[in-house]
This record gives C-alpha cells, sequence and structure tokens, in this order.
C-alpha cells in the first residue's frame, strides 16, 4: 500500500513539473522560436518545368506588439535560409492593438527587413482583417508591401512560370471577415487544366471554393490556435478559422494547409502551436 501511494505522489509531482515546464516555455521561449515546416504536393497539373519550385509562406506577423525587431529577423533568416523561388504572406502585417507606437523609425525597420527577403520568381500578398483596421493602417500596410516588392492580390489570378512558357495559377483572395471576398471574380479566368494554389487569409473559407478549379489552398490567420490541447484542440478560437485550424486537410478534391504563422497577438504564448515559416514544394508527377 505505502509502495503504491508513494508510486501515485511521483506521478502526480511528474505530471505537475511537466505541464509547468510546457506552460513556462509556451510563456518564455516557444513564441521566440521559427520552425521550418517543409511540404509537397504532387499534382500531374504541375509541368516539369515547375518540377521543384519552392514556395516560402509566412503568416500573422503582427509586428510590433510581440514581434519585433530582434524576432523578425529570426524569421527573415529563416525564409532566407531555403533560398526560395516564390515567398508569400497571407495577412495581418502589423498588430492594430498597438498603433501608437508604430513609428517611422519602426517603419523603417521593418521595410528593411520586408526587402531583405530575395524571390527569383516574385513576391506576393493577400491582406488579413488587421491589414483593413483603418485606412491609415491599409495605406500603411500597401505601401510596405509595395516598397519590399510584394504584389498583393485582390480576388484575381496571375499566372506564375519558371523561365518557361508553363505555369501555375495563384489566385488570391481579399479579406472576408472585412467583406472584401469575391470567390466568383478571383476564378474567372482560371482553367481547371492547369495548377492552382489558392492564398487567403481564413482557412474555414476554402469550404466555399470551386472544387474543380482548387488544387492546394493555404491559409493562416489561427495562430494554431496558439495554445492547442492534445485530443481537445485550440484554445484561442479566431472567426473563419474555427473548423480549420492547423496543419493538412482535405475538403472534397481540394487539399488546405493551415499555417500556424509566425506571429502572436493578446497573449505571448504558444503551446502545440510552433510559429512556423511553410515551405511548399512542387512535384510534377
Amino acid at each position: 500500500m505505502l509502495k503504491r501511494k508513494i508510486i501515485t505522489s511521483l506521478v502526480i509531482i511528474a505530471a505537475i513539473l511537466t505541464i509547468f515546464a510546457i506552460t513556462y516555455d509556451g510563456y518564455n521561449y516557444a513564441p521566440k522560436r521559427i520552425r521550418l515546416n517543409f511540404r509537397y504536393i504532387e499534382s500531374d497539373k504541375i509541368h516539369a518545368d515547375l518540377d521543384g519550385l519552392q514556395i516560402a509562406f509566412i503568416s500573422d506577423i503582427h509586428y510590433n506588439l510581440f514581434m519585433d525587431q530582434e524576432r523578425f529577423a529570426k524569421v527573415v533568416s529563416k525564409v532566407n535560409e531555403t533560398n526560395p523561388d516564390i515567398i508569400i504572406f497571407l495577412g495581418d502585417l502589423i498588430d492594430d492593438t498597438n498603433l501608437e507606437s508604430f513609428d517611422d523609425k519602426t517603419k523603417a525597420t521593418l521595410l528593411t527587413q520586408l526587402q531583405s527577403m530575395p524571390a527569383k520568381y516574385g513576391k506576393f500578398a493577400v491582406l488579413g482583417e488587421a491589414d483593413y483596421v483603418s485606412e491609415e493602417m491599409n495605406e500603411t500596410v500597401k505601401q510596405l508591401l509595395f516598397a519590399s516588392d510584394f504584389e498583393v492580390l485582390n480576388n484575381e489570378m496571375i499566372k506564375i512560370s519558371k523561365d518557361t512558357n508553363n505555369a501555375f495559377q495563384l489566385i488570391g483572395i481579399d479579406s472576408p471577415l472585412n467583406g472584401l471576398a469575391d470567390i466568383e471574380t478571383a476564378y474567372k479566368n482560371v482553367n481547371s487544366k492547369l495548377f492552382s494554389l489558392t492564398i487567403l487569409h481564413t482557412p474555414d473559407t476554402s469550404k466555399l471554393l470551386p472544387q474543380n478549379l482548387t488544387d492546394l489552398v493555404v491559409a493562416g490567420h489561427s495562430h494554431g490556435g496558439q495554445i492547442r490541447i492534445p485530443l481537445l484542440g485550440q484554445v484561442y478560437n479566431q472567426e473563419l478559422a474555427e473548423e480549420y485550424y492547423s496543419g493538412l486537410y482535405n475538403i472534397g478534391a481540394i487539399k488546405l494547409f493551415v499555417t500556424n504563422g509566425v506571429g502572436t497577438t493578446n497573449n505571448d504564448i504558444r503551446i502545440f502551436a510552433p510559429a512556423e515559416v511553410m515551405i511548399y514544394t512542387l512535384k510534377s508527377k
């Protein structure tokens, strides 16, 4: 009986220490760690000329709250480490809760960092709800992205090639939370025979996309829940990121990947929802 009590006590103590260690790490270290998450998609719609094309995805930076110059430098370093062919930003550039301290010096620092990420075949972006919190914010975000060579896609499709005439289709959908998404217009000229990558901020919007015209969707917004409890799911729910909030999903014929993003908001904590830069590689079949 005494031995059983000792074992039970040790198990309880170990569990408490484990929870404490995970929580301590979640508040003090995990938000600052940036991992690279490598994925690939294989399709017979991807021409051999596009085989091996690498696309880096950055989402939910929320600069100027917890994400400062030092932390974002780690993000930039991770992106540049992979030497991506294309860089895509998925929305929420500046945190909208700390605008009074977003001065010219901070803006210049962020611009320099955004400019320091090269991509041979282009840099593209869609905007999130924080990018539209005010006209001033929206104008600032667009100026920063334009000055750092990001092309913002507003419900439109462009074709991207790799030094040949063979291309894939990149569809960008504007922020649904601001009533700006226009899926019909975005897909108006999409060819079902070519590979289609759709980028948008809110993952749950993927349910509304045309099955026959959408191969892969990459979205952000959720932060992976910031705290994710095994078997129970995310703690922080974001509107339009409640059904799909982290990782890979199949929505009929559509593959959806929801990245945890790199920043945090409200509370600077990440537990079982690591900050990440997504690297997707296209493979021909």
